[in-house]
């Protein structure tokens, strides 16, 4: 579960979805949270957060109990849903120094920037879930995206991708791999993602993009928010 930190006080975040505190992809990420959709384990350091008073011991304690090595840093500011910054790999002894360079990134931005920090997953599968073909804009199909390795694969469109689509009417499958004998994704993962972004599509109602993994079987949200504003706007018209 993600947690929000106030004042030094800690309250889970799928009690606040207030975009002006934690950011539009905060927010975002709050509402699926409470609607028992499984977000990557981290917590948020608010907008209005003041870095001192204590603040720097209690994001200390709340990195260890994550209990990993290392941790993932997003900017969330509230007019948009993509992080405007992303620090990855930061280890403890790096932690507070990188919480202090992006807030201090955002205020040169002109920026009001919330800090989500994520546990860093060992992913064994990853990739991105679109409520609509980005490509032909067909509502009744969903588009999945996915690579075998966490890293800057899927998530910064760097390599040749496996994909799935999925007709939203009748269930069928269209399976796409760069190797021809296999691909990456098991009919039961396909068939949680495509629960998942259906169950999305309906709390947000707009298309909706998710970045994804699967960690030892199971699904995490990494981060969603609405696709394109053209296409947000077909599917309201």
């Amino acid at each position: 579960m993600l947690i929000l930190l106030v004042m030094g006080k800690l309250f889970s975040l799928d009690e606040c979805t207030d975009a002006k505190q934690v950011g539009s992809l905060g927010s975002f990420l709050a509402q699926v949270a409470r609607n028992d959709l499984d977000v990557v384990p981290g917590f948020v350091l608010p907008i209005d957060c003041d870095l001192k008073n204590g603040v720097s011991n209690e994001l200390l304690r709340r990195f260890d109990s994550l209990k990993t090595d290392k941790v993932i840093l997003r900017a969330s500011v509230p007019d948009d849903y993509k992080d405007s910054e992303v620090l990855r790999d930061i280890p403890r002894d790096r932690f507070l120094d990188s919480v202090v360079y992006m807030k201090s990134n955002s205020q040169r931005r002109h920026e009001d920037a919330a800090i989500i920090i994520q546990k860093m997953l060992n992913a064994e599968v990853t990739g991105t879930i679109y409520s609509i073909n980005p490509a032909t804009r067909d509502s009744g199909e969903i588009l999945i995206e996915a690579e075998m390795w966490m890293g800057e694969t899927v998530l910064s469109g760097d390599k040749d991708t496996d994909m799935v689509l999925i007709d939203k009417r009748s269930g069928a499958l269209s399976l796409e791999s760069k190797e021809e004998e296999e691909i990456c994704l098991t009919t039961d993962q396909i068939e949680s993602l495509h629960g998942m972004i259906r169950k999305i599509e309906r709390l947000c109602s707009f298309p909706a993009y998710v970045d994804w993994a699967f960690d030892r079987g199971k699904l995490y949200i990494i981060r969603l928010g609405p696709m394109d504003w053209d296409i947000y706007e077909e599917f309201n018209s």
